[in-house]
């Protein structure tokens, strides 16, 4: 009776487990596509055309002619010092 008891209790039990294998693989979808998304961190060159302290917003001219916006975040701490005219290196993180 013993052996009985044990053996069932082991086939209620590697079912149970068996079951909660199966569930955990439903959420998976095997034939996921990968999302196209690319991080990348880029250094550029560019001059200071103006600067919105107050928005913390820097108009930067690039190297080939492009202007664009940059929000500059707190941890540049030296923001006040830039000037328009000022040659500056950054480091933006481009997402694709």
């Amino acid at each position: 009776m013993k052996k009985l008891l044990v053996l069932l209790t082991a086939v209620v039990f590697g079912t149970t487990l068996a079951f909660g294998a199966m569930a955990g693989e439903k959420g998976k979808d095997k034939d996921a596509k990968p999302s196209g998304i690319k991080e990348y961190t880029v250094t550029k060159t560019a001059t200071v055309q103006a600067i919105d302290l107050d928005k913390r917003v820097v108009t930067l001219k690039g190297e080939k002619g492009n202007v664009f916006d940059l929000k500059v975040g707190e941890e540049a701490k030296n923001l006040p010092q830039v000037k328009v005219g000022d040659r500056v290196t950054v480091q933006l993180y481009e997402s694709l």
